[in-house]
């Protein structure tokens, strides 16, 4: 019976289970190409020009109540190498200075992982009561002063690198790994938001990018040269100004300075601006939707949403229902989710395809168009067939990687379905607004969203020649979802209307409490077409009540015109739709 317990004993501590880790592990595994990319830490309250978005090594991690959180870096123990937990409480747990309990001495302790046999022991913490949720980990490198240092940096991936620099801001390995109750290793719970990374050649790591409407996709930089660079996923990539609302340029960058037009990857997601998360390992699929993290709460394995349009409808840009003029018409669509529209505009032979792209919001859409076509040329008066199709991308993702020098063989961007097959590699981008003596820059240097792009499997996006030196290039993808289309018969009429004045028949500056005023409002029609059905609204002064709908008459000047749906609004205003031939006027007397 003793012989028993003891291969049950040996059992247990030989699990394989125990050897999986979440970290530089899964970026350099057993064989791996090319060279190790060194992770960056340095406190951000200490800015590094080129480094616009630098943390202190910062990950996330889910665990659950019971759970145990572990964490180990090559930094911990040597100089002022250490690691520090925050629970999503508050709670901070900090590994001593100096001790060799959370640290990765070697290549082999690497492979290995946490609590193996050949690896190491990492400093770890039990989740507790009102501890679960997502845990923040800082790893703290070696260097003892302020400034930046690369000290140390470089090697091959594969490499049986037995040392780490005691000042440096480069970790050699890092790892953060969930063991649940019965100490069985846990993937897919480990993720950062921004990695700094220095690498001294072709760099092949991946990760696994988890949207925040339920897609997946995984990412190779396949062989990416940058030295010092940047990574983050965004739903916009570059923008046209700052904020929330700020619309995607679907450009990359010639230059940055401390201001990046994107949202800051360190901080919390806005409403419209989203940063998505870059996990190791495939994300857990029985992690919460959503969970606490220290200070807030955020979004974690939201369920899959398949971007939707409806109610497509084609109006003048007064409001008149399959009419439009010179001014163009709206077009209004209704979208199950925030996200980027795509309209295709199409009206017969001798129409130009016209496209429309912008940000849309879930719910109602009013998108204007000038009622041109692709060539920049009107339809003409008279009866038009047009059709809309409206489309909503969804799942959109930007990869807009900082200072990358090289790019050689392109990155590879592989939307995931459920069972972790690939549904596409389809990739685009738009340098046209990069300025570089480099021989080698990306070609073709536009490949947009209105094209059908490319494989990334087969030319994902490549420059050479120092062309990302200083740049950020910007790489994205998207799920469309189905057209949602309407064809009408438009009548398309050029017309001016006018109001030609609105006076009071006596001063208002004369008028008491409780006394009467009338106002004219002639309304005239300068051609050189018909209106029919045109909105008309008069706004009351402040101060006054039109008491009764008999108080306001109107009349005709010529034959044909028509006044319809008079009525008093909600705010008292009066409404109509007015049908004015060329030439003719209307009065009203309010």
């Amino acid at each position: 019976m003793r012989k028993l317990y003891y291969l049950l004993l040996v059992f247990i501590v030989f699990n394989p289970t125990f050897t999986h880790a979440e970290g530089s592990k899964d970026l350099y595994p057993s064989g791996a190409l090319g060279y190790r990319a060194f992770l960056m830490s340095r406190n951000p309250a200490n800015p590094v020009t080129g480094w616009p978005y630098l943390t202190q090594g910062t990950h996330f991690v889910f665990g659950r109540q019971g759970e145990t959180i572990t964490a180990a870096s090559s930094a911990q123990g040597i100089g002022n190498g250490f690691i520090i937990l925050t629970a999503p409480d508050g709670t901070t747990y900090t590994s001593q200075v100096g001790s060799t309990i959370g640290r990765i001495s070697n290549r082999t302790e690497e492979l290995a992982g946490p609590n193996a046999p050949d690896g190491y022991i990492p400093f770890s913490q039990i989740v507790g009561a009102g501890q679960e949720g997502i845990w923040e980990v800082t790893f703290i490198p070696t260097r003892t002063v302020a400034s930046f240092s690369t000290n140390g940096v470089g090697g091959l991936a594969n490499g049986n690198w037995t040392s780490q620099h005691a000042e440096s801001s480069g970790i050699a390995a890092w790892d953060v790994t969930v063991f649940d109750t019965g100490m069985n290793a846990l993937s897919g719970r480990v993720y950062a938001n921004v990695l700094a990374q220095y690498v001294g050649g072709g760099y092949y790591g991946k990760m696994y990018v988890l949207t925040n409407d339920g897609y997946v996709y995984k990412v190779s930089a396949n062989g990416q040269y940058g030295v010092g660079f940047m990574s983050f996923v965004n739903n916009k990539g570059l923008t046209i100004g700052t904020g929330d609302n700020a619309p995607p340029s679907y450009k990359s960058l010639d230059s940055y300075g401390a201001n990046v037009p994107t949202k800051d990857p360190r901080e919390p997601d806005g409403i419209k601006s989203i940063t998505h998360k870059m996990f190791y390992s495939q994300p857990d699929n029985t992690m919460p939707a959503m969970a606490n993290i220290p200070g807030r709460t955020t979004w974690l394995n939201p369920s899959k949403v398949i971007p939707t349009v409806s109610d497509v409808s084609i109006k003048g840009s007064e409001g008149t229902e399959n009419q439009i003029g010179s001014k163009g018409g709206l077009l209004e669509f209704e979208a199950n989710m925030d996200g980027t529209y795509k309209i295709f505009i199409t009206a017969g032979p001798g129409f130009v395809q016209r496209t429309l792209m912008g940000s849309a919001d879930q719910g109602a859409n009013t998108i204007f168009w000038d009622g041109k076509d692709g060539a920049g040329i009107l339809l003409p008066q008279g009866t038009a067939n047009v059709t809309v199709n409206v489309q909503l991308q969804g799942a959109e993702v930007h990869f807009p990687v900082i200072d990358i020098e090289y790019n050689p063989y392109g990155l590879i961007i592989e939307q995931l379905n459920d069972d972790g097959t690939v549904k596409s590699d389809i990739v685009y981008w738009d340098d046209s607004d990069i300025v570089s003596s480099s021989a080698y820059p990306s070609d073709p240097t536009i490949n947009g969203n209105e094209g059908p792009g490319i494989s990334s499997n087969l030319n994902g996006h490549i420059w050479n020649g120092n062309y990302g030196n200083a740049k950020i290039m910007d790489t994205w993808t998207y799920i469309l979802g189905d057209a949602s289309s309407i064809t009408k018969s438009i009548e398309v009429v050029e017309v001016d209307l006018a109001i030609t004045g609105i006076e009071p028949t006596t001063p208002i500056t004369n008028i008491a409490l409780d006394e009467t005023v009338t106002y004219i409002v002639p309304v005239y029609n300068y051609g050189p077409g018909s209106a029919i059905g045109a909105p008309f609204i008069f706004k009351v002064p402040s101060g006054f009540t039109i008491e009764n709908l008999s108080d306001v008459i109107y009349s005709m000047a010529c034959t044909g015109a028509a006044v319809r749906d008079l009525a008093l609004d909600a705010n008292g205003n009066v409404t109509a739709l007015l049908n004015i031939p060329n030439g003719c006027s209307l009065e009203f007397r309010v």
